[in-house]
């Protein structure tokens, strides 16, 4: 899988978890995607790691709750935390 078919999977993720959970803010959605992403970096067989992300982040988001708060500590982030696909987002933001 090349990196831009990687990045376009993975946004589609992040787009199906958004329907999936609508109760969950889009941004915390979007950083347990990144942090599931970011574990499986410098893995050699890439095909696989879009159905891999889906599945750890929704894992992560099925302990989220049912409030629109953002994850809490046991996901790693905080509250009122910058979104990870800000303009500070590290270079494994699969969007860049």
């Amino acid at each position: 899988m090349s990196t831009e078919s990687e990045r376009n999977a993975v946004a589609k993720v992040v787009d199906r978890l958004v329907e999936r959970f609508p109760h969950i803010p889009r941004e915390s959605i979007e950083r347990a995607v990144l942090e599931e992403h970011t574990a499986l970096e410098g893995r050699p067989i890439r095909d696989y790691v879009p159905v891999l992300v889906e599945r750890g982040a929704t894992g992560r988001l099925r302990g989220h709750g049912t409030t629109s708060q953002a994850p809490t500590a046991a996901t790693g982030a905080t509250d009122g935390a910058p979104s990870a696909f800000g303009p500070a987002a590290q270079p494994t933001d699969w969007r860049s």
